[in-house]
């Protein structure tokens, strides 16, 4: 048995060949598909043994997360970062649900897919805390560990075009401003260069 979010499956057959193509130097042998057996759309319980599969996007629209009600164990993969977490959508207040989801949850343990296993609400807080501020485009940069700067730059990029389709530009220009800063400080490369490029598409 093979178990998934519908859009998870959905996203699989999609982009199959292009992630494909696109590791194709971390490939060791033949690779295939192999399809989820079964999906669902809210949750998947198994019964006997208190474990709970869930939908919980945030990191990815198709993100689920797995609970143990017997050992209050919570596997939440990439949903729950330090120092924060990578955003991929502007769909805030979906991520933030999620998390808030996760609070609301009787769980000793968490299990994030990057970081140690965390035993208590910190973590979560503080990635609901920076969400909240970059839904206001109010996030500081100041108060970022240079990790953080890092990862900040990078959701931004992956917003950028969502920000310009959209058209929330003049909404989100003050964070875009704060980046290029930030970005004119650092060692000029090729990804500061891009991204500089693209931030100043928001700016008009």
């Amino acid at each position: 048995m093979i178990l998934s979010h519908r859009e998870c499956r959905n996203r699989m057959i999609i982009e199959w060949e292009e992630e494909l193509e696109k590791n194709r130097e971390f490939q060791r042998g033949d690779v295939n598909l192999a399809r989820p057996t079964y999906v669902f759309d809210e949750k998947y319980i198994f019964e006997d043994d208190g474990i709970e599969f869930f939908h919980s996007p945030g990191h990815t629209v198709d993100s689920s997360s797995c609970y143990d009600q017997k050992d209050k164990v919570l596997f939440v993969g990439d949903n729950v970062e330090s120092d924060i977490p990578y955003v991929n959508t502007l769909d805030f207040d979906i991520y933030i649900s999620t998390l808030e989801n996760y609070l609301a949850r009787d769980w000793t343990h968490l299990v994030p897919g990057h970081d140690p296993v965390q035993t208590d609400d910190t973590l979560v807080r503080s990635n609901i805390e920076y969400l909240k501020n970059l839904e206001e485009w109010n996030v500081d940069l100041k108060s970022l560990t240079q990790k953080g700067i890092d990862v900040h730059l990078y959701t931004l990029s992956k917003l950028a075009p969502q920000v310009i389709q959209s058209g929330i530009q003049k909404k989100a220009k003050s964070q875009y401003i704060d980046a290029i800063e930030v970005l004119k400080k650092m060692e000029p490369n090729e990804k500061v260069t891009k991204y500089e490029n693209l931030f100043r598409k928001i700016l008009g």
